[in-house]
């Protein structure tokens, strides 16, 4: 994300009110700086590193998202947004 993305993602009360609001945070610093993939509803969206974060703005409903490991494992979750 560039600078102007990130301010938008941040700035709350000007997000589009007919969209949910979707926020990937990956908490834990790794220090080996290991990038996992990270697709929403299958779709590859970036690469997240540790401390990380991803933005999206998305249609209301379910979606699914997605975290892969280099070792091809992953952790899925569905959320109603």
């Amino acid at each position: 994300m560039n600078k102007k993305d990130v301010a938008y993602a941040l700035d709350f009360d000007n997000h589009n009110p007919e969209k949910a609001s979707i926020y990937v945070f990956r908490s834990k610093h790794d220090p080996t700086h290991v990038y996992r993939d990270l697709y929403l509803d299958g779709k590859f969206v970036t690469k997240i590193g540790g401390c990380g974060y991803f933005f999206r703005e998305v249609e209301p409903g379910e979606h699914t998202i997605t975290a892969y490991s280099r070792f091809g494992t992953y952790v899925r979750t569905t959320i109603d947004a």
